[in-house]
């Protein structure tokens, strides 16, 4: 018997926004029991899966368990930044920032972003996520800097 090939990871990402879907829904009905229960199965699906993990964390949060959430929400931050090329999707970002938001830790995930984009100096994405980051938490000094780093960058404002 031959076994079927792996699966593409374009095909494997649109799997999980698949899976994104419904937790999104029950995130916006409010029906946070709903939505945490449905991250933890595709939790158990794709353990590796940014996205899903940072809806578990928001899903944590919005039941009030902030502590849990922010462990969570750290755990992604480690995961994606331990990878050899560390880049977070925009989708991740602003999730992972209601949780660091909820929790006063905001500047944690700028830091990480911050090293993020400091691995990948030619990723002008990484430098997208991290300036938007810094707009959220007003840090008009660091998203001066940011942005200047990517006129450099790309020559285009």
């Amino acid at each position: 018997q031959t076994r079927p090939a792996p699966p593409c990871p374009a095909m494997a990402e649109d799997t999980v926004k698949r899976r994104c879907a419904p937790i999104y829904d029950a995130i916006e009905a409010k029906n946070y029991k709903l939505a945490l229960k449905l991250a933890k199965v595709s939790r158990t699906k794709y353990p590796d899966a940014p996205l899903i993990n940072a809806l578990y964390a928001v899903s944590l949060e919005r039941l009030g368990r902030v502590d849990e959430a922010l462990q969570a929400a750290r755990q992604v931050c480690k995961d994606v930044g331990s990878r050899p090329v560390p880049t977070f999707d925009d989708h991740v970002v602003n999730t992972l920032t209601i949780v660091f938001k909820a929790a006063g830790k905001l500047d944690e995930l700028i830091a990480t972003l911050e090293s993020a984009a400091g691995q990948r100096q030619d990723s002008v994405g990484a430098h997208q996520s991290l300036f938007n980051a810094c707009a959220r938490s007003f840090s008009y000094l660091k998203m001066q800097q940011v942005a200047m780093k990517l006129y450099k960058r790309t020559q285009d404002h």
